[in-house]
């Protein structure tokens, strides 16, 4: 008899269950002692309690940008604002009004943490990759498809699962693949909520960057699923979906919402 055209969709319960030390609890456990001045710098701008890391990508969403700014404040002595202005004497009055000095060096300390947690990221799972053995405590069927939302390749290292039947829609760390992370919300929908409080503060450069960084965490289905609809659309639809460790997540939901095409390639 045919066997059945099986998809699995695999989340991080996989790996926790296949003894991985891989939640963002365990993240912030490994950060704090290896990479001690991220760790900081992400208390400075999060102030993170330890329920917080249950949520990680759900509470990067939640950036208090008047904190944030007021943690990155820089008085500038009266030598450094005439140094300031020395350089901006030709610029039209209009537009060299105090707002858009730059005190502020927020935006470049929310852009290095960003940039930081890549990279600790990265680390983390190359160290978990190579510290940890594993072993199979499941039957999965190798000729299947599969999607994975982890950056682990469990299912290759031990499962002996074929590259090309594993679709690594966040990202894989031993292929050297970014690794998507990030939050729920877009930057229009933090400036909004601050504007309509009437707390945002002047419009300027800095608070630009801090929204040009932040947008650019904010995870996005549709582009990840575009960027593999050839590949998705390629492989027959599965007439047996099998989730194992997935949480559908805040963050994650909306790629099995109805109107997103995983949903066309899986049903």
């Amino acid at each position: 008899m045919q066997q059945k055209q099986r998809l699995y969709i695999i989340g991080n319960g996989f790996d926790i269950f296949h003894g991985l030390p891989c939640r963002y609890t365990d993240f912030r456990m490994w950060l704090q002692p290896k990479q001690p001045q991220t760790f900081t710098l992400l208390n400075d701008i999060y102030s993170p309690d330890g329920e917080w890391w249950k949520d990680f990508e759900v509470n990067i969403g939640n950036l208090d940008i008047l904190k944030l700014r007021e943690k990155f404040y820089t008085k500038y002595t009266e030598h450094q604002w005439e140094e300031y202005y020395s350089h901006i004497s030709n610029i039209p009055i209009s537009v060299r009004g105090l707002h858009n000095a730059p005190e502020y060096n927020s935006g470049e300390k929310l852009k290095q943490l960003y940039a930081e947690i890549d990279n600790t990221l990265r680390q983390w799972i190359d160290e978990i990759e190579n510290t940890y053995i594993c072993k199979r405590k499941l039957y999965l069927n190798p000729d299947s498809f599969f999607i994975s939302f982890n950056y682990t390749s469990l299912l290759e290292d031990v499962y002996n699962i074929p590259p090309t039947n594993i679709l690594y829609i966040h990202g894989n760390s031993k292929r050297g693949n970014q690794l998507i992370w990030g939050h729920n919300k877009s930057a229009g929908e933090i400036e909004y909520i601050y504007q309509k409080k009437g707390e945002l503060l002047p419009n300027d450069q800095d608070m630009q960057q801090i929204l040009l960084e932040y947008g650019s965490k904010e995870k996005n289905p549709y582009e990840y699923i575009h960027a593999n609809d050839y590949f998705l659309s390629s492989r027959p639809l599965a007439d047996c979906v099998i989730v194992l460790g997935l949480s559908f997540s805040l963050v994650d939901e909306y790629y099995f919402n109805v109107s997103y095409s995983l949903v066309k390639h899986i049903s």
